[in-house]
């Protein structure tokens, strides 16, 4: 009788054991895909996609090239490369790009059109395939200089309608740079205008005299007035006058 019994409560522990199993499997937490049953799509990936130039003097050509890695299983395909301004240009690209190699995209940046102004940010989309960001968004940072500084930016000359002497007015040339400069053949587009130079400080500043020739014309008359510098980012400075007649008028009054 006691032999039936551990032969029963054995049949039954064997069946709890069996009945069990499954619901342990079914608890289980799933395993991750593995990489080559993943859906082939291609993935961008840039080294440093935001670029700090830091420093560049006005009209110097900031140059960068961006490094695009593809971490993906399938060809990206760069199909644009667009700069949100016109001072920035992108030079020949990768187009395509096979799984775990690297392609290029250089750019530059014309700093001529700045100088003096508050840090600079430009970016650069780059339209692709790509599976995780198909608009990729580059940027360009940094800061614009002027080498040399021209005050005041506009020289003003005012007269009066009767003036019968010529009038002039002065305009200091500084070099900004730690090297010395030199300046020189001065050039009015302008006959109204005649300019002379004057070294203030040697190698460092100068003074820009410029006269309104007699006889004085009513109203605005500008002109640009060009110097050369020895400096070779800075090689030529133009200078813009104006001069303002003043015109006198009669009011009658009718009593």
């Amino acid at each position: 009788m006691a032999k039936s019994k551990r032969l029963c409560a054995t049949l039954v522990l064997a069946a709890i054991t069996a009945f069990r199993l499954p619901l342990v499997a079914l608890d289980s937490p799933s395993l991750p895909s593995a990489p080559g049953l993943a859906a082939p799509r291609p993935i961008i990936q840039v080294d440093d996609a935001v670029y700090d130039f830091g420093k560049a003097a006005v009209g110097e050509k900031v140059r960068h090239t961006y490094f695009v890695t593809n971490m993906g299983n399938e060809t990206l395909h760069i199909t644009n490369v667009h700069p949100s301004c016109v001072c920035t240009s992108a030079g020949s690209w990768t187009h395509d790009i096979e799984p775990g190699k690297t392609g290029e995209i250089p750019v530059q940046f014309d700093t001529s059109r700045f100088g003096g102004f508050p840090p600079i940010s430009k970016t650069i989309e780059v339209d692709s395939n790509a599976g995780n960001e198909p608009r990729k968004i580059l940027w360009l940072k940094g800061t614009v200089w002027r080498p040399i500084e021209v005050a005041p930016v506009v020289a003003m000359i005012g007269l009066g309608s009767d003036a019968t002497n010529e009038v002039s007015t002065a305009v200091r040339i500084v070099n900004k740079t730690d090297h010395p400069f030199s300046v020189s053949n001065v050039v009015s587009a302008n006959h109204f205008f005649r300019a002379v130079l004057k070294e203030t400080k040697p190698g460092k500043e100068y003074e820009l005299v410029i006269t309104a020739a007699l006889p004085f014309s009513a109203g605005n008359s500008p002109g640009v007035i060009s110097v050369n510098t020895s400096l070779p980012s800075t090689p030529v400075i133009n200078v813009t006058a104006v001069t303002y007649v003043k015109t006198n008028a009669t009011i009658e009054v009718n009593h």
